[in-house]
């Protein structure tokens, strides 16, 4: 699930204004019922780019999460999103979801 729509995601001119806080490993949906996996970095000013692995240079996209979200989602409550995708992968667990609503 994710709080941007397709003007704040940016694919182009990835300048990190600051360090790296998280790294690892990611699975997403846009809503829909498709997962993917990919490497996110966390950045201090809130920042969040999504990779192909974490030896990528450039991100698939990013955004800057306190300028497009009012809040964060996090455990359980996330089933409560509206369009939140109502199955997930089978290793995976609600109580580890976090969800970016609009």
């Amino acid at each position: 699930m994710g709080c941007s729509n397709s003007t704040s995601v940016r694919r182009s001119t990835f300048k990190p204004s600051s360090r790296p806080c998280k790294t690892g490993y990611m699975v997403y949906s846009d809503g829909s019922n498709k997962w993917k996996k990919v490497f996110v970095v966390l950045f201090q000013d809130s920042m969040i780019a999504w990779f192909e692995s974490p030896k990528k240079k450039t991100p698939i996209a990013y955004t800057v999460l306190k300028d497009v979200c009012s809040m964060l989602v996090v455990g359980p409550v996330c089933k409560r999103i509206p369009n939140s995708p109502q199955k997930i992968p089978k290793k995976l667990s609600f109580s580890y979801m976090i969800a970016f609503p609009q």
